[in-house]
């Protein structure tokens, strides 16, 4: 948030909270952040009120390690993913609440090896590529391209009929 570069996943301490009632939704996000070095300190679940989309990824403290700690996670992630000034869990900097619109970014593949042997005459090079990983995803992406993603789409219809009223003091507009 401020140009430096974010700290190393190694050391955020991050909590994972299922905010979106997913089967194992926190545990599969802790692992898959747990790849990415991140040091995973609990997971647990949150009440949901209603479907959220959107993943929240919270900070105690308006510090700029916990932002930039924030930060990270965020950036490990795809979709719908917000940041939000509020409390953590676990002791840990950084919790994520998860909605249903993210994804956790794979671990970078390892880079190729080359071997090369030579005997007389004859010269042998072999190079292996390892297969890329399987991303690991625990609920459909949107495509990041740098951009605000599109707004999550409503969940329930709205009522015919809004029970709000429409002026601060509580009565009917004009």
């Amino acid at each position: 948030m401020n140009g430096t570069s974010l700290p190393a996943p190694s050391s955020v301490t991050v909590s994972v909270l299922n905010g979106s009632d997913t089967y194992n939704q926190a545990t599969g996000t802790a692992t898959a952040l747990g790849q990415l070095g991140f040091k995973i300190v609990g997971t647990g679940d949150s009440t949901p009120v209603g479907q959220q989309a959107e993943t929240t990824v919270t900070y105690a403290k308006m510090t700029p390690a916990n932002e930039a700690a924030a930060q990270a996670v965020a950036h490990s992630m795809t979709g719908s993913v917000i940041m939000a000034l509020g409390p953590t869990t676990d002791g840990a900097q950084v919790t994520v609440t998860t909605g249903t619109n993210f994804a956790v970014n794979p671990p970078a593949p390892p880079p190729s090896a080359t071997a090369t042997s030579s005997a007389p005459n004859q010269t042998t090079t072999t190079t292996t590529t390892p297969a890329a990983p399987a991303p690991t995803t625990t609920t459909p992406a949107t495509i990041d391209n740098g951009e605000f993603s599109a707004p999550s789409q409503a969940v329930e219809a709205l009522a015919p009929w809004d029970p709000r009223s429409c002026t601060p003091s509580g009565g009917e507009g004009p």
